[in-house]
This record gives C-alpha cells, structure tokens and sequence, in this order.
C-alpha cells in the first residue's frame, strides 16, 4: 500500500467512527427529547429552550452557566422538583448537541484533509445531506484545499525561497493548535511523522484562513495579492461573512434557497480571488 493510500485509508477510518459516535450521540438526543417532552406536558410547560450547536460551540466548558444567561434562568426558578429536572435535562440536551456538533465539525475537518490527499476524491460520511447541502459541503470542502494550495504554492514560488514561512509568516495561536492536531493525528494513527502525506497546514481551522489574511506584517501585506491590502481585506471579510453559512452547512442544513444563493456568491467571489492572484 502507498503512502497516499494508506492516509487515506487512516482518513476514511476515521471519519467512519465519527459517525458511529455521531448515531450513538444521536440515540441519546431521542431519548432526552422523549423524557423532556413527557416532562413538559405535565408542567404544562412549552419547550422554549432550544438551542442549536452554533449558539453553544464555545461554551462547552460551562454549559450550565451559558444556558442560564442564554434564557435569564433564575434561581426561583429552579426551586421545584420539577423545575430542576427539566433544566437538568435542558442541560443534558445542550451537553448532546454539543458532541454532536463536535462530532459534525470534526467529519468535516477529516473530509478537508482527505481532498487535500487526494483531489479526485469525494467527501464521505455525510450520506443524509440533500443535493444542495451536499454540493455546499463539497464545495466548502474545496474551498478550504484551495485556500490551503494558495498559501502553500505561494511561499513555495517566492524568490528566494523562504522555507520557514509556518513560524515566520502564520500567527503563533494558528499555528500551536494545526501543530496540536497534527500530533493528535499522528499518535491516534501511529505512524511516524516521515510517513504521513499531511501538512501541519492542513489542520487548519476555516477561521484560521481569515485570521491569516487579516494579519497587518508585511510577511502577509506583501506576499499575497501583489500587496493589495483592498483585495487581501476583502477575501478575509468575504471568509468572514461565509463562515456562519459554512457552519449550518456542516452542522444544520439544508441552506434556504436565499442562504445557497449567497454561499455560491461568497464562494466564486473567493475563488476568483484566488485564480487572480495566481
């Protein structure tokens, strides 16, 4: 087996039991729902405490604290034996669509690596996804490889040449992190770090992209975009206004019909960019 091969065989592995994790994770969510439901209805109370993934993504290290601001909980209000059963399972809801949401970003961060590996490759795991949805994930999944190649092929291409462009040119909390995930990489699949087809580029974040191009050195300023600050901005600003659209993508679709129109709008304006700058 080449080395090619066999990364992506790790890839694929991966992403496989995520989404057992994922089912698993999705099992629990049912259940929550069924005792909330159940719970509620004799409160005869409505469940006016949803949340998404997206509202909760940072928050996962004081779930209970963000809930209680998020819907101005107080603490008359959890004085009942009812009332502190249902937030208990509000809160066991939140914890679950967390992992889930997790779970989704992670599929989505093996997919980008795995069409880095291999272009000719389609992503994989996300079976459930409609044909638009699908074709905004395939797509988000490009853009990230495209991005990935300009950053790369454009330090590569400099005269003279400046091998140290990771330390010298992408912000230290960026890189610490793409490191961190690629050591976790390599110790989850043991195999030495000479062996493995994947960059520590490649363990970006899609945020990441932006933060790069926002950044105000010259190592930036002056290597992409001929030194246009409009044009390096205006990609940074347009990553920026993608993201929220790229995160129900990964992680609720299906996009509005208004939503699918804008990504492709966000998406060709930053591919355009990137053919340009070429």
């Amino acid at each position: 087996m080449s080395e090619i091969e066999a990364t992506i065989t790790i890839i694929r592995n991966q992403i496989q039991g995520l989404r057992i994790k994922k089912i698993q994770a999705s099992d629990k969510f049912q259940k929550i729902e069924k005792s909330l439901e159940k719970l509620l209805h004799s409160m005869e109370e409505v469940d006016d405490r949803q949340v998404n993934g997206i509202d909760i993504l940072e928050h996962r290290g004081d779930m209970e604290s963000k809930l209680k601001d998020l819907f101005h909980i107080t603490e008359e209000e959890l004085e009942t034996k009812e009332q502190k059963e249902r937030f208990s399972l509000e809160l066991e809801r939140a914890l679950v669509i967390n992992e889930m949401t997790e779970i989704e970003e992670r599929i989505a961060s093996w997919n980008k690596k795995l069409v880095s590996t291999d272009s000719t490759l389609s992503v994989f795991g996300v079976d459930e996804y409609d044909k638009n949805s699908l074709e905004a994930y395939a797509k988000v999944a490009n853009l990230e490889r495209e991005l990935r190649n300009h950053i790369m092929d454009t330090f590569s291409n400099q005269v003279p040449r400046d091998k140290n462009w990771w330390n010298s040119a992408i912000p230290e909390d960026v890189r610490k992190s793409a490191e961190g995930k690629l050591q976790d990489f390599l110790n989850d699949s043991k195999i030495e770090t000479d062996n493995s087809m994947l960059e520590k580029i490649d363990f970006l974040d899609f945020s990441d992209y932006e933060a790069i191009f926002r950044q105000t050195g010259n190592r930036i300023k002056n290597t992409f975009f001929n030194g246009s600050d409009e044009q390096r901005l205006d990609v940074a600003s347009i990553l920026s206004r993608l993201r929220e659209l790229r995160n129900k993508i990964m992680h609720r679709p299906p996009l509005t019909e208004e939503e699918l129109s804008k990504f492709r709008v966000y998406y060709s304006d930053i591919m355009h960019y990137l053919k340009e700058d070429k």
